[in-house]
């Protein structure tokens, strides 16, 4: 018996010293070509909050997005920093964020450095703590243990076109409630080190992010009977293409609107404004690289939340003419996100439309 319990150590022991290696020894962002894929929450039991690991400081140079390990790819050189709560802000010692931008990936500042992120940007012009609650949903405002607490004058949410108006989803009396005694306690006791710093090592496990890259690896040796394209050839990567660009229809643009309108009245009555940041499609802007019209979803739902009152950045109209004036992408080339140029031109739109009223309106 004790001889096979040796062979089955000895057969297993390469594997339990690899994963050792990679737990402790090798940088987190080993075996990965962005820094989001390193430390994105995969499972963690309800102990990590965010989206992505806390208390992280990571440099690293990613290798494209769209399409990444080949030589089309745009290598970045990018800083991640995330706080207690496991989002893309470093820990200060504030208790309330003036402003907070809830949004997706572009918010979270995908393919960007820290400095180039939306709420870093907006922070700098306003003299004002910004938070990026994000990649989250609205009701992320309301489950956050201290901005529930210490609610925002200003609340920006950013959507992409593409989400909307999906991502757009109801509240719930359950997303609004407050907490019992018992779940404060066990929030607390989730941000503990000790406790936030086995979670994450247990996410890595079933992550395994050595076993995806040699996987990956392998695949793509096995399929490289055709030749590679040199960086003068590669073409402008999206994500969805022509179909981005098809008409969409009246009852969605109804909907998002309405849903919009539902959030702003919810947040006014808890004395927060509401500013609603829609961010183009890569598709909308350069619709000429792909041979279609630009489409009017956008357009018809910026003019519908007008209307409704709502206030709303015009983003879609603000890319376009900038794209058409200087043919400069406010997109990477190789990546469905905004880079920083677009981010600077969002950042500039936001402060002059912030800046038309006092910060806080319900003072």
């Amino acid at each position: 018996m004790n001889g096979y319990r040796a062979k089955y150590l000895l057969f297993f022991l390469p594997f339990i010293a690899a994963i050792c290696l990679e737990l402790f020894v090798l940088p987190i962002h080993q075996f990965t070509f962005r820094v989001w894929e390193s430390l994105s929450v995969k499972r963690s039991y309800g102990i990590l909050k965010g989206q992505f690991y806390p208390n992280m400081k990571i440099k690293k140079i990613e290798d494209g997005d769209l399409a990444y390990y080949t030589r089309c790819a745009v290598k970045k050189d990018v800083l991640w920093i995330t706080d207690k709560f496991g989002y893309r802000k470093a820990n200060v010692a504030t208790k309330k964020h003036p402003i907070v931008i809830v949004g997706d990936s572009n918010i979270a500042g995908s393919s960007l450095s820290q400095e180039e992120l939306l709420s870093e940007v907006l922070e700098k012009k306003l003299g004002q703590s910004v938070y990026p609650l994000a990649a989250e949903r609205l009701r992320a405002l309301f489950k956050h243990d201290l901005i529930r607490e210490n609610l925002p004058d200003i609340v920006v949410l950013a959507g992409i076109e593409r989400d909307l108006p999906e991502s757009l989803r109801p509240l719930s009396a359950k997303d609004l409630r407050t907490p019992s005694t018992l779940e404060e306690a066990l929030k607390k006791l989730c941000l503990s080190p000790a406790l936030q710093n086995t979670a994450v090592l247990v996410d890595r496990i079933f992550k395994a992010n050595m076993l995806n890259y040699l996987r990956a690896r392998i695949n793509r040796s096995g399929s490289m009977s055709q030749p590679e394209l040199t960086s003068a050839q590669c073409p402008i990567f999206f994500i969805q293409g022509v179909n981005a660009n098809k008409d969409s229809t009246s009852e969605r643009i109804e909907q998002a609107a309405q849903r919009l309108k539902e959030y702003r009245d919810l947040l006014h009555k808890k004395r927060v404004r509401f500013i609603f940041l829609p961010i183009p499609n890569k598709e909308t802007i350069l619709y000429q690289y792909l041979g279609t019209q630009q489409p009017l979803f956008l357009e018809q739902l910026i003019k519908k939340s007008q209307n409704l009152g709502i206030e709303v950045i015009d983003t879609q109209k603000t890319f376009h003419d900038f794209y058409q004036a200087t043919h400069t992408f406010p997109y990477h080339a190789d990546d469905s996100h905004w880079n920083g140029l677009g981010v600077k031109i969002a950042a500039d739109l936001l402060e002059k439309q912030i800046m038309t009223k006092p910060l806080s309106i319900f003072r």
